[in-house]
């Protein structure tokens, strides 16, 4: 019976997978760590390019610049915020309520311009404000009539 790596693992039970690769010189290559520059050992089934996780994660990061204290801090690509806290969020000048970072529309789908006199709110089924513009609502009511008159 074989045994590899200081008789740690038999190579003939049949749940074990073992790979040694050598490098040409029987000593893996050396590469510096993208993060921190220390040495990492670099096999040929494995092209690591950083010394640990930590360094890994510093290297993912980016900076996240609050817009209302301009407070920079540096965060993970999924967790890139517009404010750097809640406090921060209701000190904006510039928040409307339900900002949700893009602007509100000025014209309808079909391009209506949408103004208070072409604009009516209503309350949908489950609690949300929308809004519709007359235009179109007006357009569609008198298409439903017309089905309705050409069906009788």
């Amino acid at each position: 019976m074989s045994y590899a790596k200081g008789d740690r693992v038999r190579v003939t039970d049949p749940r074990t997978h073992v790979r040694v690769y050598r490098t040409p010189a029987g000593v893996p290559a050396r590469e510096p760590c993208l993060e921190c520059g220390k040495s990492v050992r670099q096999y040929p089934s494995l092209k690591t390019k950083f010394c640990s996780p930590t360094c890994r994660l510093e290297n993912s990061l980016v900076t996240n610049t609050c817009r209302t204290c301009g407070k920079e801090t540096r965060v993970p690509p999924r967790e890139v915020r517009m404010y750097c806290d809640q406090a921060c969020r209701y000190a904006d000048p510039n928040r409307r309520i339900g900002d949700a970072g893009r602007p509100r529309t000025t014209h309808c789908p079909k391009g209506h311009e949408r103004t208070p006199l072409n604009t009516y709110s209503y309350t949908k089924a489950d609690g949300r404000v929308d809004r519709k513009c007359w235009i179109c609502h007006h357009e569609a009511a008198k298409e439903r009539y017309r089905r309705k008159v050409a069906a009788a």
